[in-house]
């Protein structure tokens, strides 16, 4: 393990150290961020660069926040690449100060505790861009690298984290705190999703997210059955409608683009 090094609240792996000194020096220009670091100074918290997770892991038994390691090496510009792992620092920390109060139980079956865990951290995802909201003049780059975009509603959001495979972790979870691994999750969609379904159902998912109308009936069209069912479900909950008539959504800010003029 290599040596850490002192920035603030947090002990970092040295790669970490400028990302970890741009959240640093959003202090004095958020008032959530102030609020949050002074949480975060009470916990103790270890930064590190992990090959093994995707975007971030807050581990709460290590106190340990991870960073995906070659996450932003795409950027030209050091400072945009240090700026994406800053992102995903500021969730996990929010994700920390959480979980610090969270004398997490689970629930009294395997659905209840996966759609709590999400609706959870469906409200970390809120704080966490409402706080780069309030930087995004000071550090342009960080307010930039926010992608993780989220539904207005949670119904549309908690269909899509199943999709992603990110609701099957705190199922993994929720069998191994209780001992009880006979328990199946199956979550919110109509029907299960099934391995191949997965991909033209995250292609529903990215054209929504896109404003691509073209791009939605394409694959809307290569649908059938109970996939087809299940994206005309996703899209109704989204507030998006299948035949894109003139109904106005309540749910999602970007469905009136999708309406046909």
């Amino acid at each position: 393990m290599q040596e850490l090094v002192r920035i603030g609240p947090f002990e970092c792996e040295p790669q970490l150290a400028l990302p970890v000194g741009i959240f640093i020096g959003c202090l004095g220009k958020s008032k959530k961020i102030d609020d949050m670091v002074f949480a975060l100074s009470q916990l103790n918290l270890t930064v590190r660069a992990s090959s093994r997770v995707t975007l971030g892991l807050f581990e709460k038994e290590s106190n340990t926040i991870y960073i995906q390691a070659d996450y932003g090496d795409n950027e030209e510009d050091p400072l945009w690449k240090a700026a994406k792992k800053t992102w995903v620092l500021i969730f996990e920390s929010c994700n920390a100060t959480f979980y610090e109060g969270y004398q997490g139980v689970p629930s009294t079956n395997i659905e209840s505790y996966v759609e709590k865990m999400e609706l959870t951290e469906y409200c970390v995802a809120q704080r966490a861009t409402a706080m780069i909201q309030e930087v995004k003049a000071h550090f342009p780059e960080v307010a930039g690298c926010g992608h993780l975009r989220y539904f207005d509603n949670f119904p549309a959001h908690y269909l899509e984290q199943q999709l992603a495979g990110h609701s099957q972790y705190f199922a993994d979870a929720y069998c191994q705190i209780t001992g009880r691994r006979d328990e199946v999750y199956r979550g919110t969609w109509k029907s299960p999703v099934i391995e191949e379904w997965r991909a033209p159902l995250k292609r529903v998912k990215s054209a929504v997210f896109r404003e691509d109308r073209e791009a939605l009936k394409e694959v809307m069209s290569q649908l059938n059955g109970d996939a087809l069912q299940n994206a005309t479900y996703f899209l109704e909950v989204a507030g998006v409608p299948f035949q894109l008539s003139p109904k106005k959504s309540r749910n999602l800010s970007t469905a009136s683009l999708f309406q046909e003029e």
